[in-house]
């Protein structure tokens, strides 16, 4: 029995979905609505297919629905909702195989019957309405509750509760909050039913208690005023005014009030009142009794209040508060201002100290009580101590207002003796009972202050001639201008003078004598000057001095006197003539001159005790101090003086000395100066160590240090270079102008460096801060073609267009900078993969990334390259041509880096490796090269890309039944391929017998496959589709070939080999009945596994796919295969076929024919 199997063909299906939702919200899902499924059009009597409920979201769906028309009938409706039966149609089509078919079906709400509740909220007591109390409201009874449904509010103005839309039922209301103002919460609940639509239910008033809780606030002040802030009088009277709430209207109520002190210790006053109360707020005024405040002048007091029930006398409210403001009322504190003054001048200071003075204070008082009777009492007392009394007086008044002035007349008394002092008026302000309301003793107050006048006299001495103070040997004429003060204008006064040995302190004598002068005058003004002179022969007083002294004298009795053994005023000197000299450079001011070959030296020579308006001549000569000599310049003593006339006593004059200092570096020369007056010396000054009169020569040097502007020695070869010269300069002027002068020296040659046939310059002008100090200079020129040069600078220090000193030393290193040589090194890598490892294809191209150093920016170079062959260290020869390439490029700065890219065919250099070598070239110029055959940043090695195939069934089996559908699998194994790239795999079968393609319903039969590797060997599948029913017997080879971007990289097409061949069975002719070959055992009849039973086909296996790769062929069914064979085993004779017994011995001997012939062939394959 031969059994042939047959997969059933598929049934296509759909899916449908049905979506319920509220006819007046089509967002609203609607749950628990049930559906019978039927298929076919509505009719009646057909029978469902299936039922089904909606779920939450209101949506079914039903799967798998064999094409064609169907319908739902709704069974039930959702709750709340009515029932629509109308068959809702639809159609499965291809359209819902992969979309469901969407079917909205509306229900509308059924219509509930509803209605109102309404209550109001009222006061227990006075039954009126409350606003603000909240009823929470619940379904079902108070005994068996139910959802809360929401929170209600009693209306601001009706206190009604009203609740519309409730459908019918019992509910129940709980008060969960009372209303505001003391009201007592009233939990109870309230039952009701709703039963009709048409009429609102009106519930009983619902009331609330109210727990009174009295409260009072005060507010104190002074009874009649209404003032907080208030005078201490004897008779004071407060009121408190006290305001109340929730108290019981129609009880009757006492206030007790009690005035307490700041610190509650003390009670002053009291007050009580009592009232019936007609409202729950409400006012009432307690007034205290009256009291004597004076004491509190200044402080504050609180009113204390209790609020007692009459009928049970218990203290319902209090309010005792120390700190509230609103009770507590302050008391004034009298104050007194005073301004003192004469009164007949009005002065409060300079009063003359007459023997009758009269005085008065003026009282500025505040915050005294109108009406009422006060007495000032005035005393005149001594300012320092604040004891002594020298007068009084006193003065009642009776004020109109709390603040005013008066004026106390103190009695007249004798200020004879209190000349120069000052004193205070002390004043005390009393009430009628004679207590102390206000004082004003503070004897450092202003106000309160009279001083009397001090006569004063001072006095200046001059010498009358010439107005000086100093005055030479001789007769002389003393002037002494008496300034005075505070004098009587109506008074004559005496002057008398008397000249005072200053350092005796004795009087001076003349020939034995005193030297004394009077003078009598009466002053115009009380302020002014008056003079007295003094004649007298001070040839004998040289070197003294005089000082005046005087007496002013008033009727005999000393008003004043001026006697200061030491006041520089009235003192007169006797001088003898002195000079010093300060020998300086002038240009510099200082003692360290530079050597120069014009310097000139200033002696500043100061003088004493001159005669002003005298011609004087002072002559000088220098000296070396090394040899205490004059100094020799050129054969001559260098000499000079200055006649002059001084202005003054003292003073100073120059005596300028100019000359050739050059050959004076680091010696010492001293000033030596005289003073001739009419051709007679006066005085001299010639000390050889005296430091002021000596100047020392500097000695200037400089070192320079030449660099780059980077501080570099080596300098690249760029067409602008700037060379930077540090010049360390010592023991120059500070603040005077020099400037360096350099040159550029070759070190070779020992002569100037020429820059186009200039000599290369630099200067700086520049003002040292200090004498020691560095400066640059710059040399900028074009180094271009001075390549490995060393440079040395050479420097000279001018000043004033001369030269002061130099640096030129053609070995000094610090002076030297050398112009580097250009370097290039290169870095070989494949452009595609950025690696040394690229792929042998027809167009690659490699990157040699050159680095460069030394170069001069803007400058045009030129990089050329060629590739070498590292195993024969010769060019590289790609058809016949060496690989070159070159970039020409301006650099921008000295280092850098810049690429040449070579691009050649590498087919044929799998494996090999390549060297690049550089060479760089300026104006034709090789400057530098990198040339290095084993430099391995140099050098890449191609990449040996290779495949191997394996081709067989889709089964795994090399030997194939030749059927109308066939897949053959060529699995290609790939070597050394680049990572992460994309690769295409073409494949051709090939007819092993001719050597030509395979052809297919008269095609070629190719495959292919596109994959990007993972690493660089690896697995992929090409897949060849073809119908071979006319290739049994035939032997088919596939041929292979890998691409990348459309090129060829490798191939593998080898006709012999076995790997990439596959054979197919060759079936029995048909003219010639027999078994055919069985695939797996040829020239053996094919045989069920389990004889007697049909065969069950298996499926294959779908040949495996590479997992980096993709194919481009879809799969193809195996139906045909199946069907073939299945053809083949119906021509076999199965048990119970009507056959003759010849037939089949005839049958079994071809069979067995056919299996010796296809083993033999079969062995011959091997």
């Amino acid at each position: 029995e031969l059994g042939v199997a047959n997969k059933a063909i598929e049934t296509p299906v759909g899916s449908v979905e049905l979506i319920k939702y509220d006819a007046d919200d089509e967002s609203k899902g609607l749950a628990g609505a049930e559906f019978d499924l039927y298929k076919g059009t509505p009719a009646a009597g057909n029978t469902p297919i299936s039922s089904h409920t909606t779920p939450g979201t209101g949506i079914v769906l039903v799967n798998n629905l064999e094409f064609g028309d169907y319908y739902f009938v709704e069974t039930k409706a959702p709750e709340g909702y009515e029932l629509d039966a109308t068959p809702r149609t639809f159609t499965i089509g291809e359209a819902q195989a992969t979309v469901p078919f969407e079917l909205g079906v509306a229900n509308k709400a059924l219509e509930v019957p509803v209605g109102s509740v309404e209550f109001t909220k009222i006061d227990a007591d006075t039954k009126n309405p409350l606003a603000g109390a909240e009823f929470t409201l619940y379904e079902g009874t108070s005994s068996a509750p139910g959802n809360a449904l929401g929170v209600y509010t009693s209306a601001a103005t009706t206190g009604k509760v009203t609740v519309n839309d409730l459908p019918y039922g019992n509910y129940h209301f709980v008060e969960t909050k009372a209303p505001a103002g003391g009201y007592i919460l009233d939990g109870k609940a309230i039952d009701f039913e709703i039963v009709s639509d048409t009429t609102v239910l009106e519930l009983d008033n619902v009331t609330n208690k109210r727990d009174y809780q009295p409260q009072i606030e005060t507010l104190a002040f002074e009874t009649g005023t209404n003032n907080k802030v208030l005078y201490p009088g004897m008779a004071t009277q407060i009121s408190d005014r006290v305001t109340y709430e929730q108290l019981t209207p129609g009880k009757n109520y006492r206030l007790e009030a009690k005035l307490m002190t700041k610190d509650g210790q003390t009670v002053l006053t009291q007050g009580t009142k009592t009232f019936t109360a007609t409202t729950e707020n409400g006012e009432e005024v307690v007034a205290l009794d009256a009291f004597d405040a004076r004491a509190l002048k200044g402080q504050q007091v609180v009113v204390f209040e209790r609020l007692i029930d009459t009928v049970t006398n218990e203290v319902v409210a209090t309010h005792e508060d120390l700190s509230d403001a609103d009770q507590t009322v302050a008391f004034l504190v009298p104050s007194l201002q005073t301004f003192a003054f004469e009164t007949s001048t009005g002065l409060q200071h300079d009063i003359h100290p007459h023997q009758n003075v009269e005085l008065s204070d003026r009282v500025v008082y505040t915050n005294l009580n109108p009406g009422e009777r006060y007495t000032l009492e005035a005393t005149l007392v001594d300012k320092l101590t604040g004891n002594t009394v020298f007068t009084q007086g006193t003065h009642e008044f009776i004020p109109t207002t709390a603040s005013g002035e008066v004026t106390v007349p103190l009695n007249a008394l004798d200020a004879t003796d209190l000349k120069g002092n000052a004193y205070v008026v002390f004043e005390v302000l009393k009430d009628e009972s004679g207590q102390v309301i206000a004082e004003h003793t503070d004897k450092d107050s202003l106000t309160q202050t009279v001083s009397f006048i001090e006569p004063s006299i001072g006095t200046v001495a001059r010498d009358k001639e010439t107005g000086e103070s100093n005055v030479h040997a001789g007769p002389i004429t003393i002037v002494d201008e008496v300034q005075y003060q505070n004098l009587d204008t109506t008074q004559t006064y005496d002057i008398e003078g008397i000249l005072m040995d200053k350092a005796t302190n004795q009087p001076l004598l003349v020939d034995g004598q005193t030297v004394t002068a009077t003078k009598s005058f009466s002053p115009a003004n009380t302020d002014g000057t008056e003079e007295i002179e003094f004649t007298l022969d001070a040839s004998q007083l040289k070197g003294k001095d005089i000082v005046v002294f005087e007496t002013l004298k008033l009727n005999g009795a000393v008003v004043a006197v001026h006697q200061d053994i030491n006041d520089a005023k009235q003192t007169i000197k006797v001088v003898d003539p002195a000079i010093g000299t300060t020998l300086r450079d002038e240009e510099t001011a200082t003692q360290t001159p530079s050597p120069e070959e014009d310097v000139t030296l200033v002696d500043v020579v100061k003088y004493e005790n001159l005669i002003p308006g005298r011609e004087y001549t002072v002559k000088g000569i220098l000296m070396d101090k090394a040899t205490e000599a004059p100094l020799v310049i050129d054969g001559e003593q260098v000499e000079a003086e200055t006649t002059f006339t001084p202005e003054t006593a003292n003073g100073e004059v120059e005596v300028t000395f100019t000359f050739n200092a050059k050959g004076l570096a680091g010696q010492e020369v001293v000033a030596f100066e005289r003073l001739y007056q009419n051709g007679k010396e006066v005085a001299v000054h010639t000390d050889i160590n005296d430091a002021n009169q000596t100047v020392k020569f500097k000695t200037p040097e400089i070192g320079t240090t030449a660099t780059d502007q980077n501080g570099e020695k080596e300098l690249n070869a760029d067409n602008e270079v700037t060379v930077i010269d540090v010049v360390d300069y010592k023991d120059l002027i500070a603040g005077k102008e020099y400037t360096l002068q350099g040159i550029l020296m070759d070190k070779a040659t020992n002569a100037p460096v020429l820059v186009n046939g200039e000599e290369v310059h630099g200067e700086t002008t520049f003002t040292p801060e200090n004498a020691d100090g560095s400066v640059e200079v710059n040399f900028t020129f074009d180094a271009s073609d001075l390549y490995g040069k060393d440079l040395v600078v050479f420097e000279k220090l001018m000043r004033n267009g001369k030269e002061v000193v130099n640096h030129e030393d053609i070995n000094d290193e610090g002076q030297t900078v050398v112009i580097k040589n250009p370097e290039i090194g290169t870095t070989l890598r494949d452009v595609e993969t950025g690696t040394q490892a690229p792929s042998p294809e027809e167009e690659i191209s490699l990157v040699d990334v050159v680095k460069y150093e030394n170069l001069t920016p803007g400058r045009e170079y030129t990089v050329k390259g060629i590739l070498m062959d590292k195993a024969t260290e010769a060019p590289l020869l790609v058809d016949g041509e060496q690989v070159e390439a070159e970039t020409t490029f301006t650099p921008e700065t000295p280092n850098g880096e810049v690429e040449v890219i070579f691009t050649f065919n590498a087919k044929a250099l799998a494996g090999q490796e390549v060297v690049a070598f550089e060479r760089l070239y300026t104006d034709g110029k090789e400057v530098a090269v990198h040339t290095d055959i084993n430099d391995a940043d140099q050098t890449v090695k191609f990449t040996k890309p290779d495949l191997k195939t394996i081709a067989t069934d889709q089964n795994g089996d090399k030997e194939i039944m030749p059927e109308e559908k066939v897949t053959i699998i060529d699995k290609v194994s790939y070597e050394d391929l680049i990572v992460g790239k994309e690769y295409t795999v073409t494949g051709k079968l090939m007819d092993k017998a001719t050597g030509k393609p395979v052809l297919s319903n008269g095609k070629e039969v190719l495959g292919e496959t596109t994959f990007t590797p993972e690493e660089p060997s690896g697995v992929v599948e090409v897949a060849f589709d073809l119908d071979a029913s006319e290739l049994g017997g035939s032997e088919v080879v596939v041929f292979e070939k890998l691409f990348r971007n459309g090129k060829e990289v490798v191939a593998h097409e080898d006709i012999n080999d076995l790997d990439q061949t596959v054979r197919f069975i060759k079936k029995p002719d048909p003219e010639t009945p027999g078994q055919p070959e069985n695939p797996g055992n040829p020239g053996q009849p094919e045989q069920p596994e389990n004889p007697g039973q049909p065969e069950t086909p298996q499926k294959p296996e779908n040949p495996s796919k590479p997992d980096n790769g993709s194919s481009k062929l879809e799969k193809k069914e195996e139906t045909g295969k199946d069907k073939d064979r299945t053809t083949l085993m119906s021509k076999l004779p199965k048990t119970g076929d009507s056959l003759s017994l010849l037939t089949l011995l005839f049958g079994s001997l071809l069979v067995a024919i056919g299996a010796i012939v296809f083993l033999n062939k079969r062995k011959q394959n091997r």
